[in-house]
C-alpha cells in the first residue's frame, strides 16, 4: 500500500470521527437543562469535532491545489488549536463560492455572524486551555484561562433576554426546561449552519475529486435544509 493511499485512508477515518464527535456533542448539549449543567462534555466533543473537520477540509484543499497533503508544521505551529484562525485559513485559501447563492450565503455567515464567531471563540478557548480552568484555580496558576462555562451561560442568557416571550415563560417554573431547550436549539442552529457551510464545500466548492468521494461522511450536515435546522433530536439519532 502506497504512502499516499495510507494518508487518504487516514484522512477519511479522521473525517468520519469529526462528524461523529460533532453529533455526539450536540446530543450532550441537548441533555443540558436546569438540573444538568455539565457543559464540559459537549464543549470537549464539539470543539474537537470542529477542529478535526476543518483540518480535514484544509488537507483536501491543499491536496487539490498542491497535489500533496500539508506538512505537520501547518497544524502544529501555524494554526495549532485556534478554531477562529483555522476557519479564517479555510476562508482565505479553500472556500469557493463559484457564484452559487447558497455558498455566497455560507461565506457571509462564516465571515460576519457575530454570534457564530463568539461561539467558535469560546469552543476554541475551551479546546486550547479552558478545559483545565478549575485545576488552574486550584493550583494557583498565575495565568488562569477563561471560564468558558460562565461565558457560554452568559451568551445563553443574552439570547433569553432578547426574547420577551421566552423571558415571560421562564418566570413559570414548570416551563423553565422548555425555555432552556429553546435556547439550546437556537445555538445548535448556529452551529449546524457552520458545519453545513464547511460540508457543502465537499460537493459544491472546489475541494477536488477526493472531497467529492468523501462527501458521504459529511452527509448528515451536507443535506440539512433550512427548515430542518434545529429540528434534529440528537439524543435519539443513530450516530455510532
Amino acid at each position: 500500500m502506497s504512502d499516499l493511499l495510507i494518508k487518504k485512508l487516514a484522512l477519511y477515518e479522521e473525517l468520519i470521527t469529526s462528524v461523529k464527535l460533532i453529533q455526539l456533542g450536540f446530543r450532550e448539549y441537548q441533555n443540558v437543562d436546569m438540573a444538568n449543567d455539565f457543559y464540559h462534555l459537549p464543549f470537549q466533543l464539539i470543539s474537537s469535532g470542529f477542529e478535526r473537520l476543518m483540518k480535514c477540509h484544509i488537507c483536501l484543499g491543499h491536496l487539490e491545489i498542491q497535489n500533496c497533503f500539508p506538512e505537520s508544521k501547518l497544524f502544529k505551529k501555524t494554526l495549532n488549536h485556534n478554531l477562529l484562525k483555522i476557519k479564517q485559513h479555510i476562508i482565505d485559501n479553500y472556500f469557493k463560492t463559484k457564484n452559487i447563492p447558497a455558498l455566497i450565503t455560507d461565506l457571509e455567515y462564516l465571515n460576519n455572524n457575530k454570534d457564530l464567531n463568539e461561539l467558535i471563540y469560546l469552543l476554541s478557548e475551551f479546546g486550547k486551555f479552558a478545559r483545565y480552568y478549575n485545576l488552574d484555580v486550584v493550583t494557583g496558576e498565575e495565568k488562569q484561562n477563561i471560564d468558558v462555562k460562565s461565558l457560554w451561560e452568559e451568551f445563553e442568557g443574552n439570547l433569553l433576554s432578547k426574547d420577551k416571550k421566552l423571558m415571560q415563560d421562564f418566570t413559570n417554573v414548570n416551563k423553565q426546561n422548555e425555555v432552556y431547550a429553546e435556547i439550546i436549539r437556537s445555538i445548535i442552529i448556529k452551529l449546524e449552519r457552520f458545519v453545513r457551510a464547511i460540508s457543502r464545500q465537499f460537493t459544491l466548492g472546489s475541494l477536488g475529486k477526493l472531497a467529492l468521494q468523501y462527501s458521504s461522511a459529511v452527509y448528515p450536515f451536507l443535506m440539512l435544509m433550512n427548515s430542518e435546522l434545529g429540528t434534529k433530536d440528537y439524543k435519539n439519532e443513530k450516530i455510532l
